[in-house]
């Protein structure tokens, strides 16, 4: 397989060189000779943790911009992540604070790295150290830059399947005011407000909100409601220049999430907190030439979980903090080079009336990553990352991506990466609900992805579609009937993401502007070796539907006004039973959505929508309910 991947990988890595170099023309004019300037002017900085054009990436790279997080209306970052190619959410259930696990590419939900602000966010004391998605809120993003394949050479480990950047607003101006105010089914309220600005040597941004819901019943036919409640409240300051200054940000998240867990006399009431933290001096010399940040960063979370009937207490608390010192090189225009060393240390405790566990980890790393740009038509990125783990020793992985560029609006991209996630603190040394293994493997994972994106009539038509593969070893799964974490499995996934994006009209007298978005996800994941909790050889990976399909036709027929229609469709997938916990194939579903805003003046707008529009009765995740036919509204005003 290995080998394989090798072969074909270099052969795509000739042909693209070689069919630029037959075209090596400015990449930024198609066909018809204008200029698009979208596909210059996009600049990203996950992909290679220095910002640069989204043109010269050869990874796989979907972003998410506030324009698109304000037209959907959107009220968590989940909510966005579903219309994004190559990644699956399952939810239990549609309300907000609902569990969240997020596959890029088949990989499992912990394989996937959540970064706010370049601070990881994953709860250490959680089973598979998932991050912590359930709660965050939309309203400080700026944008959602989403980068799917491996990346542990510039991220380490928890980024093997990709990772989700999620990077939050600066202030910036005269000092304004945000508000915003909604409400809708089950008793739903959802309040933020905002103040920000900054000049030339400073920035801030202060912000808070608050959602309250009744909520339905979740779980079972019989029952009360599940409500929910969060809070957030977030800064993020600057002081000084480009030469020298130093950012910070700080987040607070507090939720209140109730269940009942399928009886009439069992419920939970699980109280979250976390605290998201980072500060960051950065130092530029020489003209810009070499640049180095030395950021801290820290995230504590803490769950206590309480209840009735079959409920066991349990209080779980953890604490991730780490230094990183980046340099980046720039001694000439063609070439950059981001280095960087890093050490994190994890902590974490596990207690319920059975045991209380204490556990920790260090582990130090350094990175480097090369750039290299020939002409404006070609880009190549190599890497590598040495990682010395106190309890796993030293790893090493590596990446490569490639981005050819030609006059007639043709991107080819493709990239080969290796990578590997150490046992989480819980799958070691837990014994409080889980069957710890102290003897467990890191998970390793090899991945390879080529793909074309085309632009034409100056970028309004745009369609990408690229294919991927991914051979993923020694996956940690709890086994039956006592459910002890084993490296027993090994997986492979393969298929095809495709979007498209059509301007249909613009300015047309009596019908003003059309959009047409369209995303489809095939995928192909297969346990090869398995003896784990629903999987068995040659079987699908549970939740991974076959097919995904998401569609919108954005419209606004008067320059105030702006309507939006979805269609979102999930394919059959495999699912464990919540009471026989059998494997069984879930049906299929498809979800209409219409959301609409007119701005009354320049600064008030009056938004609404309507969710699942076809009152569809279905389950995202086994044994858990959603919401049929609901509505929401509200208003939203800036002051400047």
């Amino acid at each position: 397989m290995r080998v394989s991947i090798s072969i074909v990988f270099g052969t795509t890595f000739f042909c693209v060189l070689v069919g630029g170099a037959a075209f090596a023309q400015d990449y930024n004019e198609d066909d018809s000779g204008e200029e698009d300037r979208s596909a210059i002017e996009t600049i990203v900085v996950t992909g290679t943790r220095t910002p640069r054009e989204l043109a010269k990436v050869g990874s796989a790279v979907s972003i998410i911009d506030q324009e698109e997080l304000s037209r959907n209306q959107d009220i968590l970052v989940v909510d966005a992540l579903e219309r994004v190619p190559g990644i699956t959410v399952r939810r239990s259930s549609n309300r907000p604070g609902s569990s969240t696990s997020i596959f890029i590419r088949g990989a499992d939900s912990d394989q996937t790295l959540v970064l706010v602000d370049g601070v990881r966010v994953q709860d250490s004391s959680a089973p598979n150290r998932e991050s912590f998605l359930d709660h965050l809120s939309i309203v400080d993003v700026e944008r959602i830059e989403v980068i799917r394949g491996p990346q542990s050479v510039l991220y380490g480990s928890d980024a093997i399947g990709g990772v989700i950047h999620i990077i939050t607003k600066t202030g910036s101006g005269p000092p304004s005011l945000h508000l915003r105010a909604q409400a809708g089914s089950f008793r739903t309220f959802d309040e933020a407000a905002s103040v920000s600005g900054g000049g030339d040597s400073y920035h801030y941004r202060f912000s808070a909100t608050r959602t309250d819901s009744r909520g339905f019943n979740i779980r079972g036919k019989s029952g009360d409601r599940d409500g929910y409640a969060r809070t957030t409240v977030s800064s993020r300051l600057g002081l000084g220049t480009e030469a020298l200054g130093v950012d910070s940000s700080v987040q607070y998240i507090s939720a209140d999430t109730e269940i009942d867990t399928g009886t009439d006399f069992s419920r939970s009431d699980t109280q979250s907190e976390q605290i998201i933290f980072q500060v960051a001096p950065h130092l530029s010399l020489f003209g810009g030439k070499w640049s180095q940040t030395l950021a801290y960063s820290l995230n504590t979370a803490k769950r206590d979980t309480g209840g009735s009937g079959f409920v066991l207490p349990s209080d779980f608390e953890s604490t991730f903090q780490e230094a990183d010192w980046q340099h980046t090189v720039r001694p000439t225009e063609w070439a950059t080079t981001v280095l960087g060393f890093e050490y994190e240390r994890e902590d974490a405790r596990f207690k319920t009336p059975v045991a209380t566990v204490d556990a920790d980890v260090d582990q130090f790393a350094g990175y480097v990553d090369q750039h290299l740009s020939w002409d404006d038509w070609m880009d190549l990125t190599v890497g590598a990352r040495v990682t010395k783990h106190d309890r796993f020793g030293t790893n090493f992985v590596g990446r490569a991506a490639i981005a050819v560029r030609s006059r007639f609006g043709t991107k080819l991209h493709a990239s080969v990466a290796n990578g590997f996630k150490a046992p989480t603190l819980a799958q070691l040394f837990d014994t409080t609900f889980a069957a710890a293994n102290r003897d467990l493997d890191p998970e390793k994972s090899l991945g390879w992805d080529i793909g074309i994106e085309q632009r034409l009539i100056a970028g309004r038509v745009w369609f990408d579609v690229t294919w991927f593969e991914n051979d993923l070893d020694d996956l940690i799964l709890a086994i039956p009937p006592v459910f002890q974490n084993t490296n027993v499995e090994k997986v492979r996934t393969r298929g095809v993401e495709a979007a498209l994006d059509l301007c249909l009209f613009e300015n047309v007298p009596w019908l003003g502007d059309a959009r047409s978005r369209w995303y489809y996800t095939w995928s192909d994941t297969k346990a090869i070796r398995s003896a784990s909790f629903g999987v068995s050889d040659g079987q699908r990976l549970l939740r991974r539907p076959e097919h995904e399909f998401f569609a919108e036709l954005i419209w606004s027929p008067y320059y105030r006004v702006e309507t939006v229609l979805s269609l979102q469709y999930v394919g059959e997938r495999f699912d464990i039973d919540a009471n026989s916990f059998a494997r069984f194939k879930a049906k299929s579903y498809l979800l209409v959505n219409l959301s609409g805003s007119f701005e009354i003046t320049g600064s008030v707008t009056l938004f609404g929508r309507i969710e699942n529009l076809a009152d569809k009765q279905y389950e995202d995740v086994a044994g858990f309910n959603t919401a049929g036919l609901s509505g929401y509204g509200g208003i939203k005003a800036d002051f400047y």
